[in-house]
């Protein structure tokens, strides 16, 4: 039996690269024709850094790499991650990057945030006293407990920590902001792609007539 441990990360990101080149394929950013942009947390720099040139898988992997989880992704020689550790959803960066150099001097134009990341509360039963190996292998079992957090649980979170503190500060930056019902689903239930668009389509739609009966 071969043994392997984690040295850089928990998994390997080698079958989602594979997923994003493919089905990204070898575009730029800059050629997009809608305008696009991913925000990746740079740990060289200690800073959100915004992706616009360069291939758009990569951009797209390392927006999508939480730190633990997954490998950094190497850009010249700096180590990007999921930018959820100090901005989960970039408003700010949308702002500078409206339209036309006179909107993106004045700050203008309406920004639309749509946070996925809304989870319900990060804890335990109060009966529980100690957080094992242990006692999370039995939590799968015992249906009279709660199922416990894991390793990718705790890491998710903590991947999340800055953009979760600065929530409200977003929601007052942000012109329209959505909160979709996707806690039940988690960052690796890809297979679930469908029934989240679907969730996200239904949601996205309930709030748009909210706004149009505010509006007339």
């Amino acid at each position: 039996m071969k043994l392997t441990f984690p040295l850089v990360a928990l998994m390997s990101n080698k079958n989602l690269k594979g997923a994003f080149q493919e089905a990204l394929g070898n575009l730029d950013i800059q050629r997009i024709w809608t305008p696009y942009f991913a925000a990746a947390c740079n740990l060289t720099t200690a800073e959100t850094l915004v992706l616009e040139e360069g291939p758009l898988w990569q951009a797209v992997l390392a927006s999508n790499s939480p730190a633990g989880l997954f490998p950094p992704v190497v850009v010249d020689g700096q180590l990007l991650v999921d930018g959820a550790i100090l901005e989960n959803v970039p408003v700010q960066a949308m702002r500078q990057r409206l339209s036309t150099p006179l909107e993106r001097r004045r700050g203008n134009g309406a920004v639309i945030a749509i946070d996925v990341d809304v989870k319900d509360a990060f804890e335990v039963n109060k009966n529980v006293t100690d957080l094992s190996s242990w006692n999370k292998l039995k939590s799968h079992f015992e249906k009279a407990h709660d199922n416990l957090p894991g390793i990718v649980d705790i890491l998710m979170q903590v991947a999340h920590i800055g953009g979760l503190a600065q929530r409200q500060q977003t929601k007052h930056a942000a012109d329209i902001y959505f909160e979709p019902p996707l806690s039940n689903f988690s960052i690796m239930d890809y297979k679930k792609a469908e029934e989240i668009i679907e969730v996200g389509y239904e949601y996205a739609m309930q709030q748009i007539n909210v706004i149009k009966s505010s509006i007339q």
